[in-house]
Order: C-alpha cells, then structure tokens, then sequence
C-alpha cells in the first residue's frame, strides 16, 4: 500500500502520533506500507516554521530529514509540470 502523507500527518506522526486517526494509524503501522512525502509538504513546513506558526526541536533542514529517515519516508517531488497544473485547476 502507497500512502502520501499530507503535511498535517506528517507532522502528526513525527510529533503527536496521538492525533492520528484509528485508519490513518493502521495504514501507517500495515508492514506492506510506503510511506511518501512531498516537497511540497515540507516548502510548507519550511514557511510555517519560518513565519513562526509551528515550532519544531530543530531547523527544518535537520529535523524534517531526521524524520524522513527514520520513518524511510520516499520523497515526492515537485516538477514543473505539477506547478502549470496549478494554473489549470478550477477556481
């Protein structure tokens, strides 16, 4: 099973896995499970961070790659194409 995590649940189970939900934690825990995280989560972490809405042990450059290996986290990441796509989504 691919599971992509959205920044929320990324940080979750990093910080709070408490605040998963019973699903969310199964699906995590199934051995056959890849977990993926994209670039885009964490250029929003990065912001967050930055802007003083979430504060982190760490810089987001140590502690997100910290995470990322220690839950063996497949990055996801941007391509320009996704970027055009932005553009061509409904308002």
């Amino acid at each position: 099973m691919k599971v992509l995590l959205d920044t929320c649940s990324f940080l979750w189970l990093a910080a709070a896995p408490e605040n998963l939900g019973p699903e969310a934690a199964a699906a995590i825990d199934r051995n056959d499970c890849e977990l993926f995280l994209s670039d885009g989560s964490v250029w929003e972490i990065c912001l967050k961070w930055q802007a003083g809405k979430i504060s982190l042990p760490g810089p987001p450059r140590s502690w997100v790659e910290t995470q990322r290996t220690t839950w063996r986290l497949t990055t996801l990441p941007i391509e320009q194409t996704h970027l055009y796509r932005v553009t061509e989504l409904p308002a």
